[in-house]
């Protein structure tokens, strides 16, 4: 790092904004697990430092320069347009069955699509999706992408967290879609259990950065499900405010996990419901699948969001067939 900063320093890179990457060059990440913490993690002893040693310069005889003429003004750059955003925010969380196979077991995208574009999310957080796999074997980020730019006539991001955590790989996972550009995005892989990710991403959204995170708990095992939680929140802690964290947790709200979940984070459809903002349909009371297991959660901190309500969506088509086997549930916040 000396070396690095010096020749920056020195104007070796040809600028003096230099972006230094910490990182494991060696094996399988997951097998040499670090922890690198941010300057705003809530404790300072292990909070980055920066020491800079000053020396003495030596002295030189100054060169005469001949001044240069005055360039002419450069033109003007174009505007840049930039999506608009207003003061409330939709997002979305759907777990749609290793990428759209219906209760009719058929494989149909657009059918999954067509529901997603009709409840006109901001950001849409996905489970099981699949990238070239035997469920479809089609690039569904890509696939979706295009279903939701052709029927939104918007511009569709995405950030793309494959489950064990082999990022350039195919398979299944996470994505976040997002409706306006990412400000940043990354990816986390757990240590516990190693076909669990988090798909990562930063937005702008009324003039406020919101913190994206997108995960799936295991589905069998409560014990493991308690330390991927502890690990999940751990991590997150240390991420910017405002954070919206959602997913498939396989846990009704009365389970450890979600426990864990709710020491910093507020569940927005239990302050929905609180609120009496909180809709579903006949026969249904907030279950996404089996009970409640699919959640958007807002941190308990952030000063920006507040919910205004929460739904379970009803997809059944006229036979009763829905388009995955878990319902979406869609929350809209009011952001100040």
């Amino acid at each position: 790092m000396t070396a690095q900063a010096r020749k920056a320093i020195a104007g070796s890179y040809g600028t003096r904004y230099v972006r230094f990457v910490v990182g494991d060059a060696g094996g399988d990440s997951r097998l040499s697990y670090k922890q690198i913490y941010s300057n705003n993690n809530s404790s300072t002893a292990v909070r980055p430092t920066l020491s800079v040693s000053l020396g003495t310069a030596p002295v030189t005889t100054p060169v005469p320069v001949q001044p240069k003429p005055t360039p002419a003004p450069a033109p003007p750059p174009p505007p840049v347009s930039t999506p608009t955003t207003g003061t409330t925010l939709r997002i979305l969380q759907w777990n749609i069955h290793h990428g759209g196979f219906g209760t009719d077991g058929k494989y149909d995208p657009n059918r999954v699509a067509t529901w997603m574009a009709k409840m006109t999310p901001d950001v849409i957080m996905v489970n099981e999706i699949e990238k070239l796999t035997g469920w479809g074997n089609q690039n569904q980020p890509e696939v979706y992408k295009s279903l939701l730019q052709a029927k939104t006539g918007k511009t569709w991001y995405y950030v793309f967290a494959q489950e064990f955590g082999q990022w350039s790989a195919n398979g299944k996972g996470n994505i976040i879609f997002s409706s306006v550009p990412f400000t940043f995005t990354d990816r986390y892989a757990l240590m516990h259990n190693h076909d669990r990710t988090v798909a990562e991403a930063t937005i702008t959204w009324h003039g406020h950065p919101i913190s994206l995170f997108s995960t799936h708990l295991d589905p069998d095992d409560q014990a493991l499900r308690l330390r991927q939680a502890t690990e999940i929140t751990t991590f997150m802690a240390a991420e910017p405010e405002t954070r919206i964290v959602t997913g498939d947790m396989n846990a009704w709200p009365d389970q450890t996990s979600i426990a864990q979940f709710a020491k910093t984070y507020s569940d927005s459809w239990a302050v929905a419901k609180s609120k009496g903002a909180a809709t579903a349909f006949s026969g249904n009371s907030g279950e996404t699948k089996n009970g409640r297991i699919d959640y958007i959660w807002y941190s308990k901190n952030s000063s920006v969001l507040t919910v205004k309500s929460s739904q379970v969506i009803d997809t059944r088509d006229s036979r009763g067939v829905m388009p995955s086997d878990h319902r979406p549930v869609l929350t809209v916040f009011t952001v100040k």
